[in-house]
C-alpha cells in the first residue's frame, strides 16, 4: 500500500537513496546517474567554464562544423570484415565502448549480437544465439583494440 497521498512520479537526479525512499514509499521512481563536472574539481571546474564561448573554441567548432558539412563522402568499397582486419578470429564479435562480458551488455548490445550470430550462421534462432552468446564459446573484444569503430551499440563480427 502506498503512503503517498497520489501517484508520485519523479526523476532522481544523483544521489540513489533519495530514489530508493520515494520508491519504498509507492513513488515511481526513474534514478538518472549524474557527477559534476570535473568531478567536483573547482579548478578543473573554473577552467572549463572559461572555455564556454571561448571565442578561439567557437571559432575552432565552426571551422570543424563547416568541415563536416562541405564533406563529400564516397563508398569506395566494401569487403567482409575479416579481409581488413585479419586478427578477427573465427568466433570474435567485436563491440563498441570498452571491454565487457555478455551480461553486463545493455540490451541493444546483446541484440546487435545476437542479430551478428545469427548472421554468422552460428545459431538458427535467436534463442539459440543468446545461449551461445552467454555459453563462453563466443569471444568478445573492443573494436578499438582492433583499430575499428562500432558506435553506440556497434559490433563487428567476420
Amino acid at each position: 500500500m502506498s503512503r503517498l497521498p497520489q501517484n508520485l512520479q519523479v526523476i532522481n537526479v544523483g544521489v540513489r537513496s533519495f530514489a530508493e525512499s520515494i520508491h519504498a514509499a509507492g513513488g515511481l521512481v526513474t534514478q538518472v546517474e549524474w557527477r559534476p563536472p570535473a568531478d567536483s574539481d573547482p579548478i578543473v571546474g573554473r577552467t572549463l567554464a572559461h572555455l564556454i564561448n571561448h571565442p578561439e573554441i567557437e571559432a575552432a567548432n565552426n571551422t570543424a562544423f563547416d568541415a563536416f558539412l562541405a564533406a563529400q563522402p564516397v563508398l569506395s568499397d566494401v569487403k567482409p570484415a575479416q579481409e581488413l582486419i585479419p586478427d578477427l578470429a573465427e568466433r570474435l564479435i567485436l563491440h563498441a565502448g570498452p571491454p565487457i562480458t555478455w551480461e553486463r551488455m545493455c540490451g541493444p548490445m546483446q541484440g546487435a549480437i545476437i542479430g551478428a550470430i545469427l548472421f554468422e550462421g552460428w545459431a538458427n534462432d535467436p534463442d539459440g544465439a543468446a545461449e551461445l552468446a552467454a555459453s563462453g564459446q563466443i569471444a568478445f573484444a573492443p573494436c578499438h583494440h582492433y583499430g575499428a569503430v562500432g558506435p553506440m551499440a556497434g559490433i563487428i563480427s567476420a
